[in-house]
């Protein structure tokens, strides 16, 4: 198991990303496939209402690097919810 360095990251918003189709929901939240407008990288994107307690959390799990853990590659906040921005696998699990 890897870690990345963290980096300082600068927020992204919804404005970066363009929402494909709604590929499913889980019991965090609703699940989209997007992709970045700048670079057309494809991700999931899952909007949750979770509270920004999980900021450390999620911080660990962006710096996570492991084939079977799917990549958390950023998040940011929409109003009050939390956007989790994944690694985008064509499968349901």
């Amino acid at each position: 198991m890897e870690f990345r360095e963290r980096q300082e990251r600068e927020p992204k918003a919804f404005s970066h990303y363009e929402m494909l189709e709604r590929v499913g929901e889980r019991i965090l939240g609703k699940v989209y496939k997007g992709w970045h407008k700048a670079n057309g990288l494809i991700v999931a994107l899952q909007e949750t209402q979770v509270l920004q307690c999980f900021s450390r959390e999620v911080e660990m799990l962006m710096a996570l690097v492991h084939p079977n853990v799917m990549q958390l590659i950023e998040y940011f906040m929409h109003g009050l919810h939390l956007v989790l921005v994944l690694e985008y696998l064509p499968m349901n699990l």
